[in-house]
This record gives C-alpha cells, sequence and structure tokens, in this order.
C-alpha cells in the first residue's frame, strides 16, 4: 500500500510458495480535494483504511502484514492521537490482526 499526493493503492497479494507472492487484487483511486490537504501521516494511514476496508471480507478472520514504506504508521495503533482523524481510523483498523512491516527496513537488511 501507497499514498501520494494525488492517489492512494494497494495490492492483496497471497502467499504463493515460500518466497513467492501472487497479486490477487489491485486498487486505488484519487484523493478528494479535502484529502489532498492531509498531511502524509494521514495519507499514508487513509491509503492502510481504504486497503483494508476494500479487501475487508478477504482479511477478516486472518492474519496478514501490512507492507508500508512511511515508518511512522508502525506506531499509527499504540501512538496518542494527532489529529481528530487517526483514533476514528485506528478504532476502524481494531478488528483486524495484521502486522505491519516498513519496507526502507527490509529493503536495507539485503545490504547488511
Amino acid at each position: 500500500m501507497d499514498a501520494s499526493e494525488i492517489a492512494i493503492g494497494s495490492i492483496l497479494m497471497q502467499l504463493y510458495e515460500e518466497n513467492w507472492y501472487r497479486p490477487v487484487y489491485y486498487t486505488s483511486r484519487l484523493l478528494s480535494k479535502a484529502e489532498h490537504n492531509y498531511s502524509t501521516m494521514e495519507r499514508e494511514a487513509l491509503g492502510m483504511i481504504h486497503s483494508v476496508t476494500k479487501f475487508g471480507h478477504y482479511l477478516l478472520g486472518e492474519k496478514f502484514t501490512c507492507n508500508v514504506d512511511h515508518s511512522a504508521l508502525l506506531y499509527l495503533i499504540s501512538k496518542a492521537s494527532i489529529t481528530v482523524k487517526l483514533p476514528r481510523w485506528t478504532l476502524l483498523l481494531q478488528e483486524f490482526e495484521f502486522d505491519i512491516i516498513h519496507l526502507l527496513e527490509t529493503w536495507w537488511g539485503c545490504f547488511r
């Protein structure tokens, strides 16, 4: 899942063989005028919310992993609220069981 200044998008992937993944579903959408004013953290969190609600019927009752490129999302659930939106979004995410992995840390780990 990822967010930019104009859109959000994500890919639902399924483990195929030991380290191979297959895409199952793609989703994306443009940000509204109001969402263009969101901070980077809010846009990334919105991307997660959009993904989880779009793929919710696949994800409920399953443990899954969210791969993100914005490290602040690692602390989204445990962090004190910064804005009014984030606590509401955190409540929505609590019905799912998932881990968040920061892709940059994983990518840099390849070079260590």
